[in-house]
């Protein structure tokens, strides 16, 4: 029985960069006190999480493995640029753009695109179509430049 993965050389940016991001976001998290730290810290953990997907990805072997890791990758990157835009807003102007309400509707439209990619297969608004050809490739759907956006 063929392995499900395979060990290839490319995996090793991924890692590398899933560590540093790691150590990074452990690193922010000790200086939590610190204006941005919070959204650093999410942006950090979420970067460390999606380069791992990659990694896991680029070593699959089967094009089912590869579009789930691409879908879960998705999932991640829409978090980290969540954290990375709540980053932004507070070293804009501390305490002026991040209040409770704002991080709360931030999470809230990260949660709703997550459910919205997890549960692609039933409603088709973000691809209406993924396949793997030596890379996973996606037909946009309806929903998808909104989101980009």
């Amino acid at each position: 029985m063929p392995s499900a993965y395979v060990y290839s050389p490319y995996i090793w940016p991924m890692l590398i960069s899933a560590i540093v991001s790691a150590a990074l976001g452990i690193y922010a998290w000790r200086q939590r006190r610190v204006p941005g730290a919070i959204g650093f810290v999410a942006l950090e953990c979420f970067t460390a999480v999606w380069a791992l997907l990659t990694a896991i990805e680029i070593a699959a072997t089967t094009s089912q493995l590869k579009i789930l890791y691409h879908s879960l990758e998705a999932m991640a990157a829409v978090m980290a640029l969540t954290g990375l835009l709540y980053f932004a807003l507070e070293q804009a102007s501390p305490g002026k753009w991040v209040t409770r309400r704002t991080a709360q509707l931030l999470i809230l439209i990260a949660l709703g695109i997550v459910i919205l990619v997890a549960t692609n297969d039933f409603h088709h608004l973000l691809w209406t179509r993924m396949w793997f050809d030596r890379f996973v490739r996606v037909e946009r759907g309806p929903l998808n430049p909104l989101i980009v956006v």
